[in-house]
């Protein structure tokens, strides 16, 4: 077992520095067919992914990577202009590469001219974006926190000050009134995100856990995700009185979801199972940033931050704590920041700040989360870290919502005091 953090992060970003390794590995995952997913331009799954964490490893380990971390952003953005992006999402689209150049130029003033023209662009193109189909929900992508307008929306809110320009504003605004106009088309929230049986990828999550339709609760394509983009939106550049009418909606009916626990806490399903006019609450609860119990508390503070309902924060703050302590209490080895121990950390960093938690009992959790990651760290795998792929084959994953490049990140964002920008497309927290 590893025992020093900075050790781990260094044998990481060694293993992810080397591209050739990187297209070896996507070459085997492609041939034995085991779930790994590659883009090569973007944030979650990309060049850019990469590239952001062993920036944060040469910040936080001393030794330095940043030669290959610009040849990993070189790769991305050459990838994009040979095959331009057909996505602006947050995690699967241009808005992940610019936030990925935004995040290096915060820190090196010779990006910050291109990263401002990037964004720049971006924000162009989402303004000038048609709105999503009428329809409803459906497969939920044109409006989730992975593809769609909500984690556009938590890119404009945590784009730093310097690379942010005057449209802004007006843009995020249009995004917020495409998730209010989606809320109030329909006569309640769960009508609002049901999504549709005949969207179901087999053997997806929505499949496995229900038999009909589905809502998920979570925040990589459900309520959450709507809810916290919303909240941090709204927070940043101010929202007209349906989007925060819309909020308190989603707040009570979320709050309706929940299931107490004996400590006065809240946890919840990982969805609702829609049959016909019958709604069941799936078997089950999950703590992960993805979907699950962690999700809807968070988007709860948000908008209880929002709102100025402090006494609200702070039990979602309890909530939170105590989703990641059902974390721990769990076996998974699985240390990803979509579903994994990499994600609850950024999430428990959320509660690091106020009176809620005690700091005894928040250090031995973030003690006992970083154990778990170091416990699973396999010098031997190409990237120190094994994820399971499909049919429990070994995946060797260097992405950074999947895999290592998450991973790696999260352990280097926790040298500094002032969190990465990009927690906050994790954690909704705006960059006022």
């Amino acid at each position: 077992m590893i025992t020093y953090t900075t050790h781990a992060m260094e044998i990481l970003a060694t293993r992810l520095a080397d591209e050739a390794a990187i297209r070896a590995a996507v070459s085997d995952a492609d041939a034995l067919d085991v779930g790994m997913s590659w883009d090569g331009r973007n944030l979650g799954d990309g060049h850019a992914g990469v590239s952001l964490a062993l920036f944060a490893a040469t910040l936080s380990t001393g030794v330095d990577f940043d030669r290959e971390a610009m040849a990993h952003l070189r790769s991305a953005v050459q990838l994009s202009t040979t095959a331009p992006f057909t996505s602006l999402g947050l995690f699967d689209g241009a808005a992940g590469l610019a936030s990925a150049m935004a995040e290096r130029s915060i820190v090196d003033e010779r990006l910050l001219p291109s990263a401002r023209r990037f964004h720049q662009v971006v924000v162009t193109q989402l303004g000038a974006r048609t709105p999503p189909p009428e329809g409803g929900f459906a497969d939920g992508s044109p409006y989730d926190v992975i593809s769609g307008a909500a984690g556009q929306l938590l890119f404009l809110s945590a784009a730093p000050r310097a690379v942010s320009g005057p449209d802004d504003g007006a843009v995020a605004s249009g995004l917020m009134d495409v998730l209010a106009d989606l809320l109030q088309a329909s006569t309640s929230v769960t009508e609002a995100f049901t999504v549709d049986r005949r969207y179901f990828m087999p053997g997806s999550t929505y499949e496995v856990l229900s038999t009909g339709d589905f809502v998920d609760l979570g925040t990589a394509h459900g309520v959450a995700g709507i809810a916290l983009a919303l909240a941090s939106a709204a927070k940043r550049f101010g929202a007209r009185p349906v989007v925060t009418d819309q909020l308190r909606r989603v707040r009570d009916w979320l709050l309706d979801m929940a299931v107490p626990e004996p400590s006065g806490c809240l946890q919840w399903p990982r969805g609702l199972e829609v049959h016909g006019s019958v709604t069941m609450r799936s078997t089950g609860s999950a703590c992960a940033w993805c979907f699950g119990s962690s999700g809807p508390a968070v988007a709860l503070l948000r908008i209880a931050e929002l709102l100025g309902d402090e006494s609200s924060a702070s039990g979602m703050r309890a909530s939170i704590e105590s989703n990641v302590e059902a974390f721990i209490s769990t076996p998974t080895t699985d240390l990803s920041l979509c579903h994994g121990a990499a994600g609850m950390l950024v999430l428990h960093s959320v509660t690091s700040h106020g009176s809620t938690v005690p700091s005894t009992r928040w250090a031995a959790n973030d003690e006992l989360l970083v154990s778990r990651i170091m416990q699973s760290i396999d010098t031997d795998a190409p990237f120190g870290i094994v994820s399971a792929g499909l049919d429990g084959q070994p995946l060797h994953d260097p992405t950074f919502l999947m895999g290592a490049a998450g991973t790696l990140a999260t352990l280097a964002g926790r040298t500094h005091d002032a969190q990465p920008i990009w927690h906050r497309y994790f954690t909704g927290a705006p960059n006022e």
